[in-house]
């Protein structure tokens, strides 16, 4: 299934304006849905980005949902993805696409601030195999913010487990940072639990640390 999408997203069937570098589908959703990430730009000043979400409607036709932010301003684009599309990514398990989405942000705002500074290379692209966020053409395997511990099944339950695991992956901390990545964990653990409208204060925690 993800080959195949992944193939029809390749082929033609995203517009003819969108440079698609950076897929990620979710196996844990059926259709799977895409997050695809327009990075081209003509000058070297930072650009608009165009964050384009693609799913499938009832007929099996795909569906473009597309946000432009410039670097800096990733808030207004995480607010769209929630009142917009995170509800729609498992709905029986919100919470996991919630932490998954605000991964999706990150990951798309590091890439675009490193093309922008030229050190990431023309053909970066992120593919979602096996719930494992797999790079192919990209020496940032090591630094990415998804790597390949992560593992969200998809009858897999929030569990203190699960954001730990997440918090590997976002934190990319290493054992000297621990008390600081358990922190940020607690706090994640804390909003997800108690405050079940609390998407938009999660992603602001995440992405810029705000309370």
């Amino acid at each position: 299934m993800v080959t195949k999408a992944y193939d029809e997203v390749r082929s033609g069937k995203v517009p003819k304006n969108f440079d698609v570098d950076l897929i990620i589908a979710g196996l844990d959703e059926d259709p799977p849905n895409f997050v695809t990430h327009e990075t081209s730009f003509i000058s070297p000043r930072p650009p608009p980005r165009d964050f384009s979400i693609v799913t499938y409607d009832k007929s099996g036709e795909l569906v473009y949902h597309t946000y432009t932010a410039s670097i800096g301003s990733a808030s207004d684009t995480a607010d769209r993805f929630i009142n917009e599309f995170l509800e729609t990514v498992n709905p029986r398990q919100p919470y996991l696409g919630l932490v998954r989405c605000a991964q999706v942000v990150m990951e798309a705002h590091r890439i675009a601030e490193k093309r922008h500074r030229g050190s990431v290379g023309e053909r970066d692209q992120l593919v979602w195999i096996n719930d494992n966020p797999t790079f192919q053409e990209t020496s940032e395997k090591e630094t990415s913010l998804l790597g390949s511990s992560l593992r969200l099944k998809a009858q897999g339950l929030l569990t203190g487990e699960v954001v730990n695991e997440v918090f590997k992956v976002i934190l990319n901390r290493d054992n000297s940072e621990r008390d600081a990545a358990t922190r940020v964990r607690d706090k994640l653990r804390e909003i997800l639990l108690s405050d079940s409208d609390g998407a938009r204060r999660l992603l602001d925690y995440v992405l810029f640390g705000r309370n």
